[in-house]
C-alpha cells in the first residue's frame, strides 16, 4: 500500500480522518440523547409537549435517514462480504438485531432514495416521516409506475413532507391507481380470482382464520362485521354502566378486549347465518360508495369505448372509496352497482343539491351523507375514528342561528362532538381542512 506513492497514503489518512470525525459525531449524538433522558421529558403544558414531540420526531427521522445512508454504503461497497454475510440486508439485521422485515423495509427506502434525490434530501432534513418514506418506497417497488414516480421527485417530496401518514397513504395510493390504472384493475381481479377462506386448527386446539378477497367483497363484509362489533361493544358498555354508573365508565372497565369483541362478533355472524333457512331472502347490505365525477365518467365511458387514453395522475382526479376511506377498485365498484345494493354518491356540480331549512334540527339521511362524503375521519386533530362511526352535527349550533346544511355540518366521534359543549370551537377552512380551537382561543394542532 505504501509503495504506491504519497497520493495513496494521503487518501488513506483522509479516510481515517473522516471515520474519526463520524465516530466522534455519533458519540456526541449518544451523549446528547443521554443528556435529554437524564434531564427527563416532563412537560407541564400541552404546548410544551407538542414542541417536544415535534422536535424528537425530527431527530428520530434524521437518525433513521442516517441508518438508510449507512445501509446504502454497505450495499454499494459490498462491505457485507468481509464477514461472509449473504447481503447488506443480512449484515444490517445481524449487527443491529432488528428483524428481517425491518431490514427489508430499510433496503426498499435505500433503493428509492438512490433514484429520488429531492425526496432523499427532504428525508435527511427530517421533513418526511419514516412511515411516509416507507410508503413511497413501497410504491417505488411497483415497476410499472417507477419511471413516473422518479420524474415526480419534487412533487412526491412536497406531498410526503406535508401530509400525515394516513393522508399520504390515501394520496399516493390514488396517484398509483391513476398511473397504473390497468395494473390496479388486474391486481384486484387477481385478488378476486384467488379469493379464499379457511379455518385451521392449531396443535393447541385453537383455531386460526385465514381469508383473502377483492376490494368490494371485502368492503361489504367489513360493513357487516363492523355492525356486529358495535353491538358487542354496546352490550359491554351497558353492563359496565349498570355496575359503575354512566358518569364513571371508562373503556378499561369493559369485560372484553377489542379483540375478544371482534371474535365474538364474527361468531355471532356465523350463528345468525346458521339460523337463516337455506334459500332465504338475502338481507340488504348497502355499501356507500363515494366516487368523484371524473372517475365515474371514465368508468361509464369504458362501457361504450375502448380507445380511452390513460388518465393524467397530476391533472385528473381519482376517488373511489367507502365513507370510511377504504379504497375500492372503480371498475369492480361500477359493475357491483349493477347487482349489489350500492348507494353511489358522485361529487360534482351535477350531483343533487341537498339544502335543508333551519326548521330541520338534526342532520339525517341525505343531509348527513352529504357531510360524510367530505371526510373519512373525525375532524379532530389526531383522531382516526372512521366517519361511519362519527356523529354528524352543526359546527355553529342551531340555537346560535346555524343552519342544517352541509356547509355547517361536520362529523366527529362522540367524545369530540361533546367537546363543543365545553368551549371548544370548530370551523372548516376554504380548502376543506379544519380548524379546532381550545376554549382559550389557541388552535389545537
Amino acid at each position: 500500500m505504501y509503495s504506491t506513492g504519497n497520493a495513496t497514503i494521503d487518501r488513506h489518512v483522509d479516510a481515517i480522518s473522516v471515520d474519526v470525525d463520524v465516530q466522534a459525531a455519533v458519540e456526541s449524538l449518544q451523549i446528547a440523547i443521554g443528556a435529554v433522558l437524564e434531564l427527563g421529558l416532563l412537560p407541564d403544558t400541552a404546548d410544551e409537549a407538542n414542541g417536544l414531540l415535534e422536535a424528537l420526531e425530527q431527530v428520530s427521522r434524521r437518525v433513521e435517514a442516517a441508518h438508510v445512508q449507512l445501509m446504502d454504503r454497505v450495499d454499494c461497497k459490498n462491505l457485507w462480504t468481509a464477514d461472509g454475510m449473504l447481503s447488506a440486508k443480512t449484515m444490517v439485521r445481524h449487527r443491529t438485531g432488528i428483524s428481517s422485515a425491518e431490514a427489508g423495509l430499510r433496503l426498499k427506502v435505500v433503493k428509492c432514495c438512490r433514484r429520488m434525490p429531492v425526496v432523499e434530501a427532504a428525508y435527511r432534513a427530517g421533513e418526511i416521516s419514516t412511515c411516509n418514506m416507507r410508503r413511497l418506497a413501497h410504491v417505488f417497488s411497483n415497476k410499472r409506475v417507477r419511471k413516473q414516480l422518479v420524474e415526480a421527485d419534487e412533487v412526491m417530496a412536497e406531498q410526503a413532507g406535508g401530509l400525515t401518514a394516513l393522508e399520504f397513504r390515501l394520496w399516493v395510493g390514488s396517484w398509483e391507481s391513476l398511473t397504473d390504472e390497468d395494473g390496479t384493475c388486474d391486481r384486484n381481479q387477481r385478488n378476486h380470482e384467488k379469493r379464499d377462506a379457511r379455518m385451521v386448527q392449531d396443535f393447541d386446539k385453537g383455531w386460526t382464520f385465514e381469508a383473502w378477497c377483492a376490494a368490494f367483497q371485502g368492503a361489504e363484509m367489513h360493513k357487516i362485521w363492523a355492525k356486529f362489533i358495535d353491538a358487542e361493544f354496546k352490550t359491554d358498555w351497558a353492563k359496565a354502566v349498570a355496575v359503575h354508573g354512566v358518569a364513571n365508565v371508562t373503556k378499561d372497565m369493559l369485560d372484553r378486549s377489542d379483540g375478544n369483541r371482534r371474535m365474538d362478533a364474527l361468531h355471532q355472524i356465523f350463528i345468525r347465518a346458521a339460523s337463516t333457512p337455506p334459500g332465504g331472502v338475502r338481507p340488504q347490505v348497502v355499501v356507500n360508495v363515494v366516487m368523484d365525477y371524473q372517475t365515474w365518467q371514465r368508468e361509464l365511458t369504458k362501457l361504450t369505448r375502448s380507445d380511452i387514453g390513460p388518465p393524467d395522475p397530476f391533472r385528473d382526479t381519482y376517488r373511489c372509496e367507502t365513507f370510511d376511506g377504504q379504497p375500492l377498485d372503480p371498475t369492480e365498484t361500477f359493475s357491483a352497482g349493477l347487482e349489489h345494493h350500492v348507494r353511489r354518491i358522485v361529487l360534482n356540480e351535477r350531483s343533487v343539491t341537498i339544502d335543508h331549512s333551519r326548521t330541520v334540527r338534526l342532520f339525517a339521511g341525505p343531509a348527513a351523507n352529504a357531510v360524510r362524503v367530505t371526510q373519512t375521519l373525525c375532524y379532530w386533530p389526531g383522531c382516526e375514528t372512521r366517519i361511519s362511526n362519527c356523529q354528524i352535527d352543526h359546527l355553529k349550533p342551531d340555537r346560535q342561528g346555524g343552519t342544517t346544511d352541509p356547509a355547517n355540518g361536520g362529523g366527529a366521534c362522540g367524545k369530540h362532538n361533546r367537546y363543543k359543549e365545553t368551549g371548544y370551537t370548530v370551523n372548516r377552512k376554504p380548502d376543506g381542512t379544519w380548524n379546532v380551537f381550545r376554549p382559550d382561543g389557541q388552535p389545537v394542532q
